[in-house]
């Protein structure tokens, strides 16, 4: 029972990768806007908004709208088969129809696990399970963090360690939630978002700014790991938009 079910899991968690690679596949195949024009007219039914369709330059944006509009997703991906005979790639095609395949084979278990994680995202992150694994994980079992091969060229910022980041989050979120303000969307590019990851997020909160900055933070924590590698991008990308009052107050918080 219990192989049976860490194999459902795998089965999920690869299929997530593939309908990732399958976005990927399809967006490098219409980066040009006459490409990006054609995706948008075969999905103009289910966008049914011309303001917005006029706003969508890429086609990342098109597919994260479909995405927070729940008419596409890793289990619902039949806008992805109308795309096919625009995207004009073999190897998509080939990869479509075996995602296809594979869900098909599957669809029952990995429903169950999308549906899970869809249920846990808003109530907790990711990282937030990682820390209750830590918490309750052998002490052997727990990596320990890297000590620097030369001190000397380490980041100014303060290296903390797994826990010492947990206990200063809130307040460092909190903080920026409270003062990036109208900043949020240069601050999620200097985190390394996409473009159609930041439209989602605007999409999921059009009137609260502090939500956006918010989720901004848990997206590229999320993607960037917990701890001092995260604090140091944190703090690049508070100089690089600008706000190096609050990257002062970062340091301050951390030391």
């Amino acid at each position: 029972m219990a192989a049976a079910l860490l194999q459902d899991r795998a089965v999920y968690e690869q299929l997530c990768k593939d309908y990732l690679n399958l976005k990927t596949l399809a967006c490098g195949c219409c980066h040009s806007p006459e490409a990006v024009q054609r995706c948008k007219e075969a999905l103009r039914e289910e966008i049914n908004s011309a303001r917005k369709l006029g706003r969508l330059n890429q086609l990342e944006e098109v597919l994260a709208l479909l995405e927070a509009r729940n008419a596409l997703s890793m289990i619902k991906v039949g806008l992805l088969g109308r795309l096919q005979p625009l995207v004009k790639d073999d190897e998509f095609g080939r990869r479509l129809s075996g995602f296809k395949v594979s869900l098909d084979r599957s669809f029952t278990s990995v429903r169950r696990y999308y549906l899970e994680d869809l249920r846990h995202r808003d109530r907790r992150t990711l990282l937030e399970k990682e820390l209750e694994q830590v918490k309750l994980a052998d002490p052997k079992d727990i990596p320990k963090p890297e000590t620097p091969t030369n001190p000397e060229k380490s980041s100014s910022t303060p290296q903390i360690d797994f826990t010492a980041y947990q206990v200063c989050r809130l307040g460092i979120f909190d903080l920026l939630a409270r003062e990036i303000s109208r900043d949020w969307n240069a601050l999620g590019r200097n985190l390394q978002l996409s473009a159609g990851s930041l439209y989602a997020i605007e999409e999921r909160h059009p009137r609260d700014v502090r939500a956006r900055v918010q989720e901004v933070l848990e997206q590229a924590e999320a993607e960037h790991g917990m701890g001092a590698g995260f604090v140091r991008l944190l703090g690049e990308a508070l100089v690089s938009t600008r706000r190096k009052d609050l990257k002062r107050k970062l340091d301050k918080m951390l030391s």
